[in-house]
């Protein structure tokens, strides 16, 4: 993931990006909930200084198909496009 931000970055100072969504699997502890779940995230930026984490909990069925929980999102760091 480090080389992805390091060019998402270098796009970014270059301008060749306006916003960018960097998607992996995280494990994540939903509010209201004890135990960590295995969730999709995915960490939106964009160079208006909108920066925004969306989280998506899922579990496997017995078939290996997912079953998503609603979304979460929080506040990002703009690790991307910060000045």
């Amino acid at each position: 993931m480090h080389d992805l931000e390091t060019q998402f970055r270098s796009g970014a100072r270059q301008k060749s990006y306006r916003a960018t969504a960097l998607v992996y699997d995280a494990r994540i502890t939903p509010p209201g909930h004890d135990d960590p779940t295995d969730a999709v995230a995915i960490r939106l930026d964009h160079l208006l200084d909108y920066s925004v984490v969306l989280f998506f909990p899922y579990k496997l069925n017995a078939d290996s198909a997912p079953t998503l929980d609603d979304p979460i999102a929080t506040p990002g760091e703009n690790q991307i496009f910060s000045k």
